[in-house]
């Protein structure tokens, strides 16, 4: 349940296509994921789209929402039993975190919320990313990268992206006015269109 191992798994599946090289885009921890795929597996990496990423910064470097301290709570309690979990869900059920699914998409937001199973695995792969450092990573992916995030974002702060675009070598961010954390699940949008925009053109130089 590492980074690397979910890298091993993207890997398998384009071995599976028989793709050789390709785009990545990362949501969320994804974002993080995608860091590191390009960081040890580059060769069949092209450019990189990185939407709202989490890439667990500290609090010294940047704030963090609401959101992430809840989670940072939450998870490695998560992650010590399936007992601790079943637990936790049960205190979940009438909290904003399992409140009443209102499309498609948010029902899939909160399947790792659903089961005691799926909270006490969401919680080891949270400890094991969390343990990542993703400044460190960043710093050596000389892939063109576009970090996206969006002004109404409460999930992660949105000043994560800056960081990390700093330390990235070949960079440029976008904005996204209005849209939240969840804007690349709604179809046709703002930040659909950025990554679209950003792959099929030429992006950062």
């Amino acid at each position: 349940m590492t980074p690397e191992a979910h890298v091993r798994d993207m890997c398998s599946v384009l071995d599976a296509f028989d793709v050789r090289k390709t785009d990545v885009v990362g949501f969320c921890s994804g974002a993080g994921i995608a860091l590191v795929a390009a960081t040890i597996e580059g060769h069949r990496i092209d450019r990189l789209a990185l939407v709202c990423g989490e890439y667990m910064l500290s609090p010294t470097v940047c704030p963090q929402s609401n959101f992430q301290r809840e989670v940072d709570s939450l998870l490695p309690l998560a992650a010590q039993s399936l007992n601790h979990a079943a637990a936790l869900c049960e205190k979940l059920t009438a909290s904003r975190v399992r409140a009443s699914a209102r499309t498609e998409f948010d029902e899939e937001v909160l399947v790792p919320f659903s089961s005691a199973a799926r909270l006490h695995r969401h919680g080891l792969n949270y400890l094991t990313y969390r343990g990542t450092d993703f400044m460190a990573l960043a710093g050596s992916v000389p892939h063109p990268t576009r970090l996206i995030s969006t002004d109404r974002d409460e999930q992660v702060s949105a000043a994560s992206s800056r960081v990390i675009a700093a330390l990235l070598r070949n960079a440029e961010q976008h904005v996204v006015v209005p849209g939240d954390h969840y804007e690349i699940l709604r179809g046709r949008n703002a930040v659909n269109d950025s990554i679209v925009e950003f792959l099929g053109g030429r992006g950062a130089a």
